[in-house]
């Protein structure tokens, strides 16, 4: 996931790539910009220009921020919108303080004391930019209260109050799952279980989708959880938890990172160790055609991505399947190596035919042999297929969707060849399983001309594929603070709770009291039908856009506050 793609400041356009690549660097140029800010930040508030309704800001900005002066007085609520690059605002209150750091420009509060405050704008990259900043709005105690009278009186709260599920705990040990018994009608026999998180930054949405993923192994008989991480990758770690190597380790071996290394995600990983060598195991799978083994085998020496090519070739000459200078071109497997070693090689054409062709011999192969062996030979042909897909696109302006139409092939593989007749939990971002992606990642005015090319994204593919025999479970948040993995404490962001001067989705539940609940979207009760029609909701790192949740999900996982993700001690 490139940090540049998702960081839009004006017109909400997520895309969904990579967790891996040179989009990170903004961010560690912005950790020193908003560093260097604070040491050079002056006292004189009055010295600042000052931004206020009605008189809209604009300036140059490089590494160095800009500043604005806010005179406010308790009991305000202020919002703070602007367009122009990826950039950052920080508010600054009476004391000092910083009151919020936003990932975007758009902030908003209510205001607890007067004084002279400071919004500060920081630029996430090197280059310059031109940015424009503008008072959104800005209303006074009285009319502020007047509106938050308005939310709780809204006929939408209370029906969303009645209607939801609330999830009593997201502790990782709470198997007691009355709480969420509801669910069992509203996922009905559903095969295939999708849980999208919102962001890849949250530990709030790790516990709650690892409640979530034993509900279903306990309560519902779902045997299968398959990650967005590598379907290589993720088989090796299946072996090594099953050899009974420490699971959180396995799991590094092949999960990305931005989970493997959360400290929330551990005890997901032990009971994953424990349920492996009891009655009713829940196995580890992949569907992403990304390579997200380690370079280098750091532990078991099993899942590096030579390795990969490695294990690839022993089998190829075991079977007899291919031999260079024959029936493969020269220099095949040297070429397969350069690319997972360096990830930008770029491939020939005749390569790549013959990596397929090769695909298509082990699937052949595999028709003849005892069940395990078929079924792994199977694997290796659709291993195959999906590291053509990614040799053929990488880096290339046409990867984001053709990653996730494979990502789909590999999902619907899983479901039919590899794990017929089996119940199946995926986890991934938000922009892979829900349906009708593109509507959301893309401006109207492009959808003819773009949106068509990208309409069968990994969420979609499955419902087109399996219809309501899938279950999307989108999950949002309202307020809190969130946090990458390659970021240190200092650049913990804030959810900006209010964005626009209409009621979002959000804001709607959190004025329902739910600390955390699940809303099921299919078969609405009576007084749903609002539901049906588009909504300000936040299906990506927390920015707002109209959403029509009845075509994109089938329910939507809600928690007031996210908290930010921590790592586990040496992380990388």
């Amino acid at each position: 996931m490139s940090v540049q793609q998702f960081q839009r400041s004006s017109t909400f356009r997520p895309v969904c790539h990579s967790h891996a690549g040179p989009g990170w660097l903004p961010v560690l140029l912005m950790v020193g910009a908003c560093l260097g800010g604070l040491a050079q930040r002056g006292s004189a508030q009055d010295s600042l220009p000052v931004l206020s309704p009605g008189s809209p800001v604009e300036g140059v900005i490089t590494k160095q921020p800009h500043a604005y002066g806010l005179n406010l007085v308790a009991g305000q609520f202020l919002r703070v919108k602007g367009e122009g690059g990826d950039a950052s605002l920080r508010l600054i209150g009476p004391r000092g303080d910083t009151l919020q750091l936003t990932h975007t420009l758009m902030l908003s509060q209510a205001v607890q004391e007067a004084g002279p405050y400071r919004l500060e704008i920081t630029r996430w990259e090197e280059d310059s930019v031109r940015y424009k900043l503008r008072m959104d709005e800005l209303l006074s105690p009285a009319r502020y209260a007047a509106r938050q009278d308005s939310l709780r009186n809204d006929p939408r709260v209370a029906w969303l109050a009645r209607h939801a599920i609330p999830m009593r705990s997201l502790a990782p040990d709470d198997d007691d799952f009355t709480d969420l018994e509801p669910l069992l009608e509203a996922i009905g026999d559903a095969r295939i279980v999708l849980l999208g998180e919102e962001s890849h930054a949250s530990g709030t949405n790790i516990r709650a989708m690892s409640r979530l993923v034993r509900f279903l192994h306990q309560e519902m008989g779902f045997d299968v959880v398959a990650f967005e991480s590598g379907l290589y990758e993720m088989w090796k770690v299946w072996q090594l938890i099953q050899a009974g190597h420490d699971p959180g380790d396995a799991m590094r071996q092949g999960l990305f990172g931005t989970w493997s290394y959360a400290a929330d995600f551990q005890p997901l990983a032990r009971y994953l160790g424990q349920q492996a060598v009891g009655p009713h195991p829940l196995e580890v799978s992949g569907v992403d055609c990304q390579l997200t083994g380690t370079l280098t085998a750091r532990w078991f020496g099993t899942c590096s991505r030579l390795q990969l090519v490695s294990e690839l070739r022993e089998l190829v000459a075991r079977e007899h399947l291919g031999e260079e200078g024959k029936n493969l071109v020269p220099g095949f497997w040297t070429t397969l190596s350069g690319f997972v070693d360096s990830l930008n090689t770029h491939v020939k054409q005749d390569v790549l035919s013959d990596l397929r062709w090769l695909a298509e011999r082990l699937a052949d192969a595999g028709e003849n042999r005892s069940a395990a062996e078929g079924r792994t030979l199977r694997l290796w042909a659709q291993v195959s297929r999906s590291l053509a897909e990614l040799m053929a696109f990488f880096w290339s302006d046409a990867y984001g969707d053709r990653r996730d139409r494979q990502m789909a092939r590999n999902l619907a593989w899983l479901a039919r060849e590899y794990f017929p007749g089996r119940k199946i939990i995926v986890w991934a971002a938000n922009p892979h399983v829900l349906r009708h992606w593109y509507r959301l990642s893309q401006n109207p005015a492009e959808e003819d001309s773009v949106g068509k090319k990208q309409e069968v994204w990994m969420g979609q593919a499955v419902w087109e594929a399996f219809g309501d025999r899938s279950f999307v479970i989108a999950a949002t948040a309202y307020s809190g603070q969130f946090r990458w993995r390659v970021m240190p404490p200092s650049m913990t962001f804030t959810v900006v709770s209010d964005q626009d001067p209409t009621f979002e989705l959000e804001e709607l539940l959190a004025a329902t009291g739910l600390e955390q609940a699940v809303v099921p979207l299919r078969n609405l009760p009576p007084g749903g039908d609002w539901l049906r029609s588009p909504i300000l909701s936040r299906p990506w790192t927390y920015q707002s856009v109209l959403v029509t949740w009845m075509d994109h999900a089938d329910a939507i996982l809600f928690m007031r506050a996210a908290t930010p993700r921590a790592s586990i001690p040496d992380s990388p």
